[in-house]
């Protein structure tokens, strides 16, 4: 998608610079096409790992959360039942 935008930006430009050369026309945009395969896997790599860490962070917030709302509870529970032991 990225690349035909750029293509149809472009090609205007590239039609005057190359007199609308079929080959060299072809040419660059093979050279276009070859540098954004690196970069789309670079950027969609970097952005998954950027999601992925935001999603442990508010995951572990949650847990912390939930943690600390029965942590009081767990420790009457388990006072009471030490008293009825004893």
């Amino acid at each position: 998608m990225v690349f035909e935008f750029i293509n149809l930006f472009i090609h205007p430009y590239l039609g005057n610079l190359t007199h609308h050369s079929p080959l060299l026309m072809l040419t660059i945009m093979v050279c276009i096409a070859a540098l954004l395969i690196p970069i789309h896997h670079w950027l969609e790599k970097w952005i998954t790992h950027r999601l992925v860490e935001k999603n442990k962070k508010i995951r572990l917030a949650a847990a912390k959360k939930t943690i600390a709302k029965l942590e009081p509870t767990f420790a009457k529970a388990s006072a009471d039942k030490g008293k009825q032991t004893n």
